[in-house]
Protein backbone atom coordinates (compact mmCIF):
# COMPACT_ATOMS: atom_id res chain seq x y z
CA UNK A 1 0.00 0.00 0.00
CA UNK A 2 1.42 3.28 -0.83
CA UNK A 3 2.03 5.61 2.28
CA UNK A 4 0.41 9.61 2.29
CA UNK A 5 3.32 12.03 1.03
CA UNK A 6 1.49 14.75 2.97
CA UNK A 7 -1.26 13.35 5.12
CA UNK A 8 -2.23 17.40 5.71
CA UNK A 9 -3.34 16.90 2.13
CA UNK A 10 -4.74 13.59 2.37
CA UNK A 11 -6.67 15.07 5.17
CA UNK A 12 -7.71 18.08 3.31
CA UNK A 13 -9.36 16.74 0.08
CA UNK A 14 -11.24 13.77 2.46
CA UNK A 15 -13.01 17.16 4.39
CA UNK A 16 -13.47 18.70 1.32
CA UNK A 17 -14.94 15.74 -0.19
CA UNK A 18 -17.38 15.22 2.93
CA UNK A 19 -18.23 18.72 3.19
CA UNK A 20 -20.08 18.65 -0.36
CA UNK A 21 -21.62 15.38 0.52
CA UNK A 22 -23.15 17.31 3.77
CA UNK A 23 -23.88 20.64 1.32
CA UNK A 24 -25.68 18.34 -0.82
CA UNK A 25 -27.93 15.83 1.25
CA UNK A 26 -27.08 16.64 5.10
CA UNK A 27 -27.39 13.75 7.50
CA UNK A 28 -26.39 11.28 4.82
CA UNK A 29 -24.03 8.17 6.52
CA UNK A 30 -21.02 6.93 5.47
CA UNK A 31 -22.64 3.53 4.85
CA UNK A 32 -25.22 5.67 2.52
CA UNK A 33 -22.23 7.28 0.53
CA UNK A 34 -20.57 3.98 0.08
CA UNK A 35 -23.91 2.02 -1.10
CA UNK A 36 -24.55 5.52 -3.67
CA UNK A 37 -21.21 5.21 -4.93
CA UNK A 38 -21.80 1.10 -5.48
CA UNK A 39 -24.60 1.86 -7.16
CA UNK A 40 -22.80 4.39 -9.37
CA UNK A 41 -20.28 2.22 -10.31
CA UNK A 42 -22.53 -0.58 -11.12
CA UNK A 43 -25.92 0.86 -11.71
CA UNK A 44 -28.60 -1.89 -12.05
CA UNK A 45 -27.32 -3.45 -9.29
CA UNK A 46 -29.89 -5.37 -7.37
CA UNK A 47 -30.64 -5.17 -3.30
CA UNK A 48 -29.12 -8.18 -2.30
CA UNK A 49 -26.11 -7.95 -4.42
CA UNK A 50 -25.39 -4.39 -3.28
CA UNK A 51 -25.27 -6.03 0.50
CA UNK A 52 -22.83 -8.51 -0.86
CA UNK A 53 -20.80 -6.52 -1.89
CA UNK A 54 -20.84 -4.18 1.05
CA UNK A 55 -20.97 -6.55 3.87
CA UNK A 56 -24.22 -5.48 4.86
CA UNK A 57 -28.12 -7.06 5.68
CA UNK A 58 -30.41 -6.54 2.97
CA UNK A 59 -32.63 -4.35 5.51
CA UNK A 60 -29.72 -2.35 6.36
CA UNK A 61 -29.30 -1.78 2.72
CA UNK A 62 -33.20 -1.96 1.97
CA UNK A 63 -33.63 1.07 4.41
CA UNK A 64 -30.41 2.73 3.22
CA UNK A 65 -31.67 3.11 -0.24
CA UNK A 66 -34.83 4.07 0.95
CA UNK A 67 -33.67 7.17 2.86
CA UNK A 68 -31.56 8.15 -0.19
CA UNK A 69 -34.66 7.64 -2.83
CA UNK A 70 -37.12 10.98 -3.97
CA UNK A 71 -39.21 11.82 -1.29
CA UNK A 72 -42.79 10.91 -1.98
CA UNK A 73 -41.79 7.84 -3.24
CA UNK A 74 -43.71 4.69 -1.97
CA UNK A 75 -41.57 3.21 0.73
CA UNK A 76 -39.28 6.27 0.94
CA UNK A 77 -37.81 6.98 4.28
CA UNK A 78 -36.91 10.88 5.46
CA UNK A 79 -34.82 12.65 4.79
CA UNK A 80 -35.23 11.23 1.37
CA UNK A 81 -32.10 12.50 0.07
CA UNK A 82 -33.58 11.72 -3.94
CA UNK A 83 -30.00 10.15 -4.95
CA UNK A 84 -31.34 7.06 -5.88
CA UNK A 85 -34.22 5.05 -7.66
CA UNK A 86 -35.46 1.48 -7.86
CA UNK A 87 -36.26 0.00 -10.99
CA UNK A 88 -38.33 -2.99 -11.17
CA UNK A 89 -37.92 -5.41 -14.10
CA UNK A 90 -40.04 -8.06 -15.24
CA UNK A 91 -39.89 -9.73 -11.48
CA UNK A 92 -41.58 -7.42 -9.22
CA UNK A 93 -39.69 -8.81 -6.37
CA UNK A 94 -36.30 -7.51 -8.03
CA UNK A 95 -35.58 -4.57 -7.41
CA UNK A 96 -32.60 -2.96 -9.65
CA UNK A 97 -30.79 0.36 -8.39
CA UNK A 98 -29.84 3.29 -10.31
CA UNK A 99 -28.50 6.32 -9.64
CA UNK A 100 -30.83 9.94 -10.29
CA UNK A 101 -29.33 13.02 -11.26
CA UNK A 102 -28.57 14.39 -7.97
CA UNK A 103 -26.54 11.27 -7.08
CA UNK A 104 -24.74 10.97 -9.92
CA UNK A 105 -23.95 14.58 -9.71
CA UNK A 106 -22.84 14.08 -6.09
CA UNK A 107 -20.50 11.33 -7.06
CA UNK A 108 -18.97 13.31 -10.20
CA UNK A 109 -17.96 15.99 -8.07
CA UNK A 110 -16.42 13.94 -5.15
CA UNK A 111 -14.45 12.13 -8.29
CA UNK A 112 -13.96 16.01 -9.40
CA UNK A 113 -12.44 17.12 -5.44
CA UNK A 114 -10.49 13.80 -5.19
CA UNK A 115 -9.48 14.03 -8.25
CA UNK A 116 -8.10 17.53 -8.46
CA UNK A 117 -6.80 17.07 -4.87
CA UNK A 118 -4.24 14.44 -6.58
CA UNK A 119 -3.06 16.40 -9.47
CA UNK A 120 -2.42 19.37 -6.68
CA UNK A 121 -0.32 16.89 -4.59
CA UNK A 122 1.48 15.55 -7.91
CA UNK A 123 2.72 19.16 -8.76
Amino acid sequence: METVSNPDHAVDVLLAALTEVERVAPGLTLGQLTMLLHVVRQEGVRVSDLARLGGWSDSRVSRGIRAMATAGEPGALAPAHGLVEQLRGGDARVRHLAPTQAGAALAQALARLVGDGERSRLT
